[in-house]
């Protein structure tokens, strides 16, 4: 974590998760646009916010040497797939 405080992490995950709660809460006829044909509607996101917000925080945090503008949307998007997965497994059966 060279040059990086502390301050400056906790207020990135924290407009991470406000950006997060704005982007994915987009509803269309009473579900999330992304997920209405998986997860049924008034379904909780906050896994997904959560996890995405996390990772990105994380990546942006560990990684110098490589391009964030890459990595973070690739990693926080595969996390938030993978979250979004486990919870369409679990409402089939």
């Amino acid at each position: 974590m060279k040059n990086r405080s502390l301050e400056g992490i906790i207020a990135e995950l924290f407009v991470n998760l406000i950006v997060g709660f704005f982007v994915i809460r987009t509803l269309v006829n009473g579900s999330v646009w992304w997920a209405s044909s998986t997860i049924p509607s008034g379904t909780p996101i906050w896994s997904v916010i959560i996890v995405m917000a996390v990772v990105a925080t994380l990546v942006e945090t560990l990684v110098h040497k490589l391009d964030d503008n890459l990595l973070i949307p690739l990693f926080s998007g595969s996390a938030g797939q993978i979250v979004l997965f486990f919870m369409s497994v679990s409402f089939v059966y």
